[in-house]
């Protein structure tokens, strides 16, 4: 019995291994990313400033492109404040809830399922998953991974709720609804519908639960908080829910706006995705242990089955019935889509050695699954690990990262030729942190007008150096991939 429980818990303690490296491997290697992420990371260092939880700030004004709520930028706050103004620190509240929603999962299986290898199974699955472990999502500090824990969150626990109605799970209800909505609104509840839907076409005493009170105080106190958010941010900052609607709402949802930077695909795009790069392989095998699932012995296995195509079904449809696409939209199925894999592949593994014992269809499922998955695993590790995929649009941050530190780089001009505005955001996160931190003077143009003699400028984009070169002689003083920081000599 002693000899068991170490080996289970030295089991436990490399699944805990193997789950670390896809999350946390490298992610502070990389510069902050465009668009989303480093315009949170601005509310954040903003919010550090101002002290204003609610409404978000960017330069100085309150944030009316980023309408999501504020919760995102609060936890990275006080991540920056415990580890600096850094990449970790932009990051790190996304792991950890990457880590609490594998834990969900384990947990799920463990206590609901009783059959810990199908646990072990659903984690290893996700933490292979494309679409799950990169940019924006895991890898990035963006609102989905915060939003697939809370969805996870609160449609595992009424999922339990519905099959076990403990209070404890109302709670688990209640929490993932008011996180959720706190994190990106609308998107929160795309998956209510499937929910409902599983409700009525699981049986009559699951129909029951329609009718219960306590399900409807979980989720009114959860609504009732999230607009409290949004009334009070109202107040103090006037106009935002116009743009709630206009970005959370009808807006993006209806239509493909250009001011939305919004991209309009065809239906089947989530499924092309998946294909493609963002569940590869993975894809072709999930309605097959699906079906396995579905079939299966153990009725808790058949009903978490059914609950899972559902949800994937239904959200699956909201989101390719919606005019704006990004891939990142999809985030939220992978958790579900991993439990069905773990669930069939059980379920196959206990039919092909179903003249074992217990024990043994427990090792060899483990074994076959382990195998099965250990290529996809290197490809996940392979992709954390390339350090050369510095996208071009994010050179700029890297290299004023570099230049920290060195007694010629105090104060210079960074000059980038942008289409909007706010792909600016990556510039101004890094001029704010090292200003603030080392005093240096950094300046941002959009152009050389008013570049003079004896200035110091930092440029990556071979288009800015070529006309640089057009109109003054300048002294190289640093290269780093396309960049350049160089020192204005004469005019031509």
């Amino acid at each position: 019995m002693l000899k068991q429980s170490y080996t289970h818990k030295l089991g436990l303690l490399l699944l805990a291994a193997a789950c670390y490296f896809p999350i946390f491997l490298h992610l502070d290697s990389f510069p902050i990313y465009l668009w989303d992420e480093a315009r949170a990371a601005n509310n954040a260092f903003e919010m550090i400033e101002n002290g204003n939880l609610i409404v978000t700030y960017y330069n100085g004004r309150p944030d009316m492109w980023n309408s999501k709520p504020s919760l995102l930028p609060a936890l990275q706050a006080g991540t920056m404040l415990l580890l600096k103004n850094n990449e970790l620190a932009v990051r790190l509240p996304g792991a950890l809830v990457a880590i609490f929603t594998l834990i969900l999962l384990f947990h799920f299986c463990k206590k609901h399922l009783k059959i810990e290898e199908i646990g072990i199974l659903a984690v290893l699955v996700l933490v292979v998953s494309p679409g799950y472990v990169g940019l924006h999502v895991v890898r990035s500090g963006d609102t989905d991974v915060l939003l697939v824990g809370w969805v996870t969150l609160y449609s595992l626990s009424y999922f339990r709720y519905l099959h076990q109605p403990e209070k404890r799970f109302l709670w688990g209800i209640f929490l993932g609804l008011l996180l959720g909505g706190l994190t990106k609104g609308v998107a929160a509840f795309m998956p209510l519908p499937g929910l409902l839907i599983y409700t009525l076409i699981a049986g009559k005493e699951v129909r029951k639960k329609l009718f219960d009170k306590r399900l409807y105080i979980a989720g009114g106190l959860a609504f009732m908080g999230i607009l409290g958010y949004y009334f009070l941010r109202e107040q103090m900052n006037p106009g935002y829910l116009i743009k709630v609607w206009e970005n959370e709402l009808g807006g993006r949802y209806m239509r493909t706006a250009a001011s939305l930077e919004a991209v309009n695909y065809d239906y089947g795009y989530y499924f092309k995705r998946m294909v493609q790069n963002r569940y590869p392989v993975l894809i072709y095998l999930l309605p097959i242990m699906a079906l396995f699932a579905l079939r299966a012995a153990n009725r808790n296995i058949r009903q978490v089955a059914l609950f899972c195509v559902v949800f994937c079904g239904c959200l699956l449809v909201i989101l390719s019935q919606s005019t704006t696409k990004h891939h990142w939209y999809d985030a939220p199925l992978y958790p579900m889509m991993a439990l069905l894999m773990g669930g069939g592949f059980w379920e196959i593994c206990r039919r092909i050695f179903a003249s074992f014992s217990p024990r043994k269809v427990r090792v060899f499922t483990l074994a076959i699954g382990l195998i099965l998955l250990a290529p996809a695993y290197r490809h996940i590790l392979a992709k954390v690990t390339d350090r050369h995929q510095i996208r071009t649009t994010e050179l700029e941050g890297g290299f004023m990262s570099q230049l920290v530190g060195e007694k010629w780089a105090t104060s210079y001009t960074v000059v980038k030729d942008v289409q909007y505005a706010f792909h600016l955001g990556q510039i101004h996160f890094y001029r704010k942190t090292i200003s603030k931190e080392f005093g240096h003077d950094i300046r941002i143009k959009t152009d050389l007008n008013g570049i003079k003699t004896g200035e110091y400028l930092m440029a990556c984009q071979p288009a800015i150096m070529e006309k640089l070169s057009q109109r003054f002689d300048y002294e190289v003083i640093a290269e780093w991939r396309t960049c350049s920081y160089v020192k204005i000599g004469t005019k031509k």
